[in-house]
């Protein structure tokens, strides 16, 4: 039987074939070829049945295709394609995302062996959209305060993941199988659509991810329902949010920035980004530093972008 490291799970709903055959692509493309490919497919009209099942046909690549008949909510689907998977370490795409480069899963393995086996790590991310047929770099942040965990300062991590809802994006994390099924199991019955968000309650539990300190996806950043500011799901993220935070309410009442989230838990559920910033400088006024920390971090994140290596989207 094949060994399985990596278990890379797409978890899609109504996906645009040319989008996610560019995501299989890059998987197809990886020098180190322990893994398998599970798609799972959230009850879609236009579920690409037909193309999937082409696309392996003449490929030499384990793969599980799931086809759910009813649409569940991201968090329901990825645990439908995660129920199917053997590989130690899950890393999750969507539909247009991709891994780095060629030697992107090998450069994994090296790091994981090096750390000691951990439960996750995060990985640098490049921002990308297509318009048009022409590819376009965009600045993404995966979270606003990277050297938090460049720093490994807990502290802060614990802070800005409650306080200033400095979330890791869902594309940066590699997780332990039964590390992220446990803590998507325990959320599941709380958070719809918002699954990485796992993050915090893995952090108030004493879990905190190492970062691979180089680029390992391309994030197509315009369309996904977190990014895209046209999205309708923007409602329903907020109500995932505050539904899960009531819940950390409850689980651990003692934590300090749980109990200050708590008094101000009236300006996280307002929609408009400038608004609620606005309103957290009045009635925070340490989140005027914070900001300040987080430009400056973009100021030099974006120079060394720049110099990054070159990858599956670079001319």
């Amino acid at each position: 039987m094949k060994k399985v490291v990596f278990s890379i799970l797409i978890a899609i709903y109504e996906a645009e074939w040319d989008a996610l055959k560019m995501t299989l692509d890059s998987i197809a493309s990886q020098s180190f070829r322990d893994y398998e490919i599970i798609v799972a497919d959230d009850g879609s009209v236009n579920n690409n049945k037909v193309e999937l099942e082409a696309y392996f046909a003449d490929k030499d690549i384990s793969h599980k295709l799931v086809f759910n008949k009813k649409n569940q909510g991201t968090l329901k689907n990825e645990l439908s394609a995660l129920s199917l998977a053997v590989g130690k370490y899950i890393k999750s795409l969507g539909q247009g995302d991709l891994l780095f480069d060629k030697d992107t899963l090998k450069r994994w393995v090296g790091f994981i062996k090096r750390n000691n086996y951990p439960d996750y790590f995060i990985s640098l991310i490049q921002g990308f959209e297509i318009k048009e047929g022409v590819k376009k770099d965009k600045y993404f942040e995966h979270p606003f305060d990277l050297l938090a965990y460049m720093n490994y300062d807990t502290n802060k991590i614990v802070r800005n993941l409650i306080y200033y809802s400095d979330n890791v994006s869902g594309v940066a994390m590699i997780c332990k199988k039964d590390f992220y099924e446990r803590y998507l199991c325990d959320i599941k019955g709380v958070v719809t659509y918002e699954e990485d968000i796992f993050q915090v309650k893995a952090a108030l539990d004493g879990s905190y991810p190492l970062i691979y300190k180089d680029y390992g996806v391309w994030y197509e950043n315009s369309s996904g329902i977190s990014t895209n500011v046209f999205s309708g799901y923007r409602k329903k993220l907020i109500e995932d949010t505050n539904n899960f935070y009531n819940y950390l309410y409850e689980l651990y009442p003692d934590n300090i920035w749980l109990k200050k989230r708590k008094k101000i838990s009236w300006i996280y559920v307002i929609e408009n980004i400038y608004i609620r910033t606005l309103l957290r400088m009045v009635f925070d006024p340490g989140c005027i530093m914070y900001l300040l920390d987080h430009y400056l971090q973009n100021v030099g994140r974006k120079k060394a972008e720049k110099n990054r290596r070159k990858g599956f989207l670079d001319d």
